[in-house]
């Protein structure tokens, strides 16, 4: 049995009715209202509101075998980031598998339509998230079909 790589940080990606992802990881990805945040070991303590987006995850691996990343759709939520901890507690969470693509499709469709007719600021923004959203989970299904 091949050694880890010593990584030090645990992700944690919940969601209210499942626990989706734990494991061990050298990287975390994800895109807040603040902008992108990568996080590694040591990482100082933050926690932000999340966009939707796709979590890009580097897990920690053997030495010596080849990188891996695993990707995950969230619909927004909050982080927690401790030097050796990410929480990631997510409204939705979804693997590429489990993404239905023509739903993902109408609902960016729909969601581009209300941002052009509604003249609530409000409702814009409500619309713009919602596009960011289903665009998230057609990117996260179009890069498992790769």
């Amino acid at each position: 049995m091949k050694p880890y790589l010593p990584s030090g940080l645990m992700l944690d990606i919940v969601t209210m009715p499942r626990p989706v992802l734990s494991l061990p990881v050298r990287q975390v990805v994800v895109r807040s209202f603040e902008g992108e945040l990568a996080i590694l070991t040591g990482h100082m303590p933050v926690m932000a509101l999340l966009l939707p987006c796709v979590v890009q995850v580097w897990p920690a691996q053997p030495m010596g075998t080849a990188e891996t990343v695993q990707w995950v759709f969230i619909s927004g939520g909050v982080l927690e980031v401790q030097p050796q901890h990410v929480t990631i507690l997510a409204e939705e969470a979804l693997f590429a598998e489990e993404i239905d693509i023509e739903h993902a499709r109408a609902n960016l469709a729909d969601a581009h339509l209300r941002m052009r007719e509604n003249f609530l600021q409000e409702d814009r923004e409500r619309a713009r998230i919602e596009a960011m959203s289903a665009q998230a989970q057609i990117d996260l299904w179009q890069w498992a079909q790769e």
